[in-house]
Formats: C-alpha cells, sequence, structure tokens
C-alpha cells in the first residue's frame, strides 16, 4: 500500500494476531488494494466486500464496508462491532437534512474508549452521497469510532472525513 501509516499499523496487527508468523513480504502493486489481504481475527470472503446488519428498535439496515479504500476504519469498526462496542448506543445527534450520529457510550461526542485516534483516510473515493457511512471527528486525525449516516449529499463534506461504507439496505430506517 502506498500510504506509509496503513503498511506500518498492517504490520503492528499482523504482529499483534500472529506473533510467531513472519510478516508477509508481498506487496500490493498500486493498482491493487487491500481486499486481499485479511483482516486479522476477522472471518470475511476476500473476493467480497463485508456487510454489517444494524438492529435499531426502528428496523434494521445493511453497511457495506470499503476495505480496500479505508482499511483501518474498517477494521477498528468490525473490531467494535466484534466487541458489542456499540451495543445500546443511540443515534445521540440528528441534523435534519444533513446527518445523524451515534456509537458514543455516553451519548456526549467522545466514544471513552481510547485515547488513540483513528488517522483519517479521507480521499476522492470518499464520497459524501446519501447513504454514505463516515467516522466523525474533532479534527484531522481525531476519529474515535462514532459513525454517522449522510442523510443527503453533502460534497463539502468529501475529503474531510472518512467514508468507510455505505448504508445499502434499510435506508428509510435512518
Amino acid at each position: 500500500h502506498g500510504n506509509p501509516y496503513v503498511r506500518r499499523r498492517a504490520a503492528e496487527l499482523h504482529k499483534a494476531t500472529w506473533p510467531d508468523r513472519p510478516l508477509p513480504l508481498a506487496t500490493p502493486g498500486k493498482s491493487e488494494r487491500l481486499h486481499s489481504i485479511p483482516l486479522p481475527g476477522i472471518e470475511y470472503d476476500p473476493n467480497e466486500r463485508p456487510r454489517v446488519r444494524i438492529e435499531t428498535n426502528r428496523g434494521a439496515m445493511t453497511f457495506e464496508l470499503f476495505r480496500g479504500e479505508a482499511p483501518v476504519h474498517v477494521h477498528s469498526f468490525l473490531r467494535r462491532v466484534q466487541d458489542r462496542f456499540y451495543d445500546g448506543t443511540t443515534w445521540h445527534r440528528v441534523v435534519p437534512n444533513f446527518v445523524i450520529q451515534g456509537g458514543s457510550p455516553g451519548a456526549n461526542e467522545y466514544s471513552g474508549v481510547s485515547q488513540r485516534y483513528w488517522r483519517d483516510e479521507a480521499g476522492p473515493q470518499a464520497r459524501h452521497i446519501r447513504g454514505a457511512v463516515g467516522i466523525s471527528t474533532r479534527g484531522p486525525d481525531t476519529g474515535d469510532g462514532q459513525i454517522f449516516i449522510n442523510l443527503v449529499d453533502s460534497p463539502r463534506l468529501d475529503r474531510a472525513y472518512t467514508v468507510f461504507a455505505y448504508v445499502t439496505s434499510g435506508m428509510e430506517v435512518v
């Protein structure tokens, strides 16, 4: 991967998950994406994008995750899903004709889990259209696991916030 942060983080995750295995020497070419590299501890079909079903008191929605475009965010989000971090959290911020935001156990803009922030993975592929799922931040590289869903197209957010998924079903629930 061309991003040194992603390479370093992937090496850290590999070492933490498989301390006895050497780091694979294969490096993806410029045109390849990371969907062929496994996310440690998470089962998935490398030929498909992972999907997560979110159950709410108003119905269910499905997110299709973009592992190739935002590998660190997808991995971190899936880890939190596996750990049931989001269970019982609310959509604590609702801005009509803009976004809904949730994922804070205290419903207060902070995840309260860690002081380690997620580095932004916002790039030209990060289009904030209706149904885009992004990570809330308080400035560059300060994502902490709270998510938001765009209720309308919001091009002013493009390249400012990481889009790691899209709602593929259940947008009427939002």
